[in-house]
């Protein structure tokens, strides 16, 4: 009976994705395969020198495309998934919201700044539009959810990557940090999430997660380091209060599209999703 209550739950959402890379191509081929229930492919969004990609899936998808954000055919969307980088949320998250519409944000990052953060959650209670944000290649949020209820004294995440997925943010190109002949652990960065998401935009949402969920982006401190011998993506969380003390460590593969993502980031937007479009109870092969 769960079952089918839940099946009957489902309802078909207008779905338009802004973005045509690893994250946003894993999204349309789980939409296509049918691995969302209750989602239907309307818009894709890219830029013009991806033109004859969103005329390739725009043609096996039987969806509409387009290189302008402003040209989507509002009325008929129901939920946007944003997979396009921080500029993007910064840009037209607002809009998005103040048109009703749900919001998948990836690009975390950009929610780290607080006045953006407090006058999108505002307009969010207003319009009745939900933001919806995986929690990316970590886990243990829900703990420090909790523990933020109390005193939770202290957060710190420490991140490790192979210096190929990390020499082309900001952060590297502004310091001049040479990458290439790395031989062993090299600390890039300490500081907050809040510095972290604007040094390194496509590789710390995690950063920007985990402080959303606790003490925020400046409090939450955060260490990476390029390492050049590790296969997978490195992470330790440790966390200090009222409660007591807990540590978690994830180590994940990358995204066989992207190294500089992991592979269980995809797997949580493919999460949030199913569970948005009340896919709870659907049991799947």
């Amino acid at each position: 009976m769960f079952l089918i209550q839940n099946l009957l739950e489902v309802i078909i959402m207008n779905v338009a994705i802004i973005g045509c890379g690893n994250i946003a191509t894993y999204v349309v081929n789980s939409i296509l395969k049918g691995d969302i229930k209750g989602l239907r492919l309307h818009s894709i969004v890219g830029t013009p020198r991806r033109t004859e990609y969103l005329k390739e899936i725009a043609a096996h998808a039987e969806c509409n495309w387009t290189t302008d954000v402003s040209s989507l055919k509002w009325e008929d969307i129901d939920l946007i998934i944003e997979a396009a980088g921080q500029k993007v949320v910064r840009d037209y998250l607002l809009s998005f919201i103040n048109r009703g519409k749900h919001v998948l944000v990836i690009s975390i990052g950009a929610l780290t700044d607080i006045d953006f953060f407090k006058t999108v959650y505002t307009a969010a209670k207003k319009s009745g539009s939900q933001i919806l944000l995986p929690s990316g290649a970590i886990g243990g949020l829900d703990a420090i959810r909790n523990a933020a209820m109390g005193e939770l004294s202290s957060v710190e995440l420490t991140t490790k990557k192979h210096p190929d997925s990390l020499k082309s943010a900001p952060y590297i190109m502004e310091n001049g940090i040479d990458m290439d002949d790395l031989q062993e652990d090299y600390e890039l960065f300490r500081g907050n999430a809040l510095d972290a998401a604007k040094a390194f935009p496509a590789n710390l949402n995690v950063a920007a997660a985990l402080s959303l969920a606790g003490i925020g982006p400046e409090q939450t401190m955060v260490k990476i380091i390029a390492s050049p011998h590790i296969e997978m993506n490195t992470h330790e969380i440790r966390a200090t209060g009222d409660f007591g003390n807990f540590y978690f460590q994830f180590e994940n593969k990358p995204s066989p599209r992207n190294i500089k993502s992991s592979y269980l980031v995809n797997l949580s937007v493919l999460r949030v999703l199913r569970d948005f479009c009340g896919n709870r109870g659907v049991f799947y092969n």
